[in-house]
């Protein structure tokens, strides 16, 4: 799952990143198709025996890596020094990755049984 999501993201992206090349109607084309057919399988295999909480996870990390890897060759919403642009899309991508495996670790001690509550 975690591949498949991060491939998902990638299609997303790469035409998205080539607008200007492609065209803004060929990108939604690409998009509404990326959309029925990520849609499609995943209802497919979430109802399928065996899906649980680490293909939830792998969907939703994928996502979020694709929005760490995205960040670097994004030119940044306004101008800024290229040092400060790096150094901000590192920091983010550590933070994505510390939360992913905080997550998985959670994941893992919930399905050995010792799972906690963590209560705010």
């Amino acid at each position: 799952m975690l591949a498949f999501s991060l491939a998902a993201g990638a299609a997303f992206w790469l035409p998205v990143m080539n607008v200007d090349a492609l065209g803004a109607w060929l990108v939604t084309a690409i998009h509404l198709a990326l959309y029925a057919t990520v849609c499609v399988l995943v209802v497919r295999w979430s109802g399928q025996p065996g899906w649980g909480m680490w293909q939830r996870f792998g969907l939703a990390a994928g996502g979020v890596l694709t929005y760490a890897w995205h960040g670097f060759p994004q030119p940044p919403a306004v101008p800024t020094d290229p040092m400060a642009d790096l150094i901000g899309n590192l920091v983010f991508a550590v933070a994505a990755v510390a939360l992913l495996v905080t997550a998985a670790t959670r994941i893992r001690s919930h399905a050995a049984g010792r799972y906690v509550e963590w209560v705010a």
